[in-house]
């Protein structure tokens, strides 16, 4: 009886354990990845919603559209996007030249973060909202 006990506790243990070291995997569900999502803007000093757009398409094309509250008008740049096999790691290209990679970390129907791996962009990390932006 104390065996069964003991054999069940150690079951149940292993099994809480396996759940939690998986769970990071839900995070990201990298079929929700096509469509709009804009960058959300933290810092009050910057008077601008969402500075910066990507609008990702099935057929592995990415828009990057970037705003400035010192110009009115936005800017654009046609991209390619790679997704490795874990869909973690986002690679754009433009040109054939790499231009910015990615880590995701989070990502559902509504809401995306992700790390920069790239100098160009700071290794920050941003978090990126569903977006509706018209050009």
């Amino acid at each position: 009886m104390m065996k069964t006990k003991t054999l069940c506790r150690t079951l149940f243990l292993l099994l809480v354990f396996f759940m939690t070291a998986c769970s990071n995997d839900d995070n990201v569900d990298i079929d929700q990845l096509a469509g709009e999502w804009g960058v959300v803007n933290n810092d009050p000093n910057i008077p601008i919603d969402c500075p910066k757009w990507y609008l990702f398409k099935p057929d592995n094309v990415c828009i990057v559209y970037y705003n400035s509250f010192l110009d009115t008008e936005s800017k654009k740049d046609s991209c390619i996007y790679i997704v490795s096999k874990d869909g973690r790691l986002l690679t754009i290209y433009n040109l054939n030249k790499y231009v910015e990679q990615w880590k995701i970390s989070k990502l559902n129907s509504s809401k995306m973060t992700w790390k920069s791996l790239s100098a160009i962009n700071g290794f920050l990390n941003e978090e990126l909202v569903r977006s509706t932006h018209r050009d």
